[in-house]
């Protein structure tokens, strides 16, 4: 498994914020960037990795073999597409999780369903970015991930 550096979320933090810079006009306001570096040297399993998979709704992160394009990754608020990164049958663990999620930068949330608590990274513009970040997180926590449509929450 690969462990991968981010530089900056969104609006950075600390000494990184970058609010000088003029933003480039590929970027749509009301989007956040996420800068990956390079893979890091050490490999780490993340602890709990196991426990938020749900081999229904996942997709095979072992096609994760694309994820060494550094370009930015978008979020973006008004996205149509959501990637799905663990489901819960305990709604504690599922806010657990989120907070965690939430404490490392990703814009997560849980969506209540029949399945349990579904815990929700995104959103994203297009497919394509939903399925990149997908893969990278993927391989770099060791869990499964499903993309859904907006419209289908």
């Amino acid at each position: 498994m690969l462990s991968w550096t981010v530089l900056w979320i969104g609006g950075c933090a600390d000494g990184d914020v970058r609010e000088d810079e003029p933003v480039p006009e590929s970027e749509p306001s009301g989007r956040s960037e996420i800068v990956i570096l390079a893979p890091a040297d050490s490999v780490s399993t993340p602890a709990g990795a196991s426990d938020a998979n749900d081999a229904n709704d996942a997709s095979d992160a072992s096609d994760a073999s694309d994820t060494g394009d550094a370009s930015p990754v978008f979020f973006d608020p008004d996205g149509e597409f959501t990637v799905q990164v663990g489901v819960f049958q305990d709604a504690k663990r599922a806010d657990q999780k989120v907070g965690e999620l939430k404490d490392a930068g990703y814009p997560a949330y849980s969506l209540q369903s029949d399945a349990g608590v579904r815990v929700r990274i995104g959103y994203f513009a297009n497919r394509a970015d939903a399925d990149r970040f997908g893969r990278i997180f993927a391989k770099d926590r060791g869990v499964e991930y499903w993309i859904d449509q907006r419209a289908d929450e």
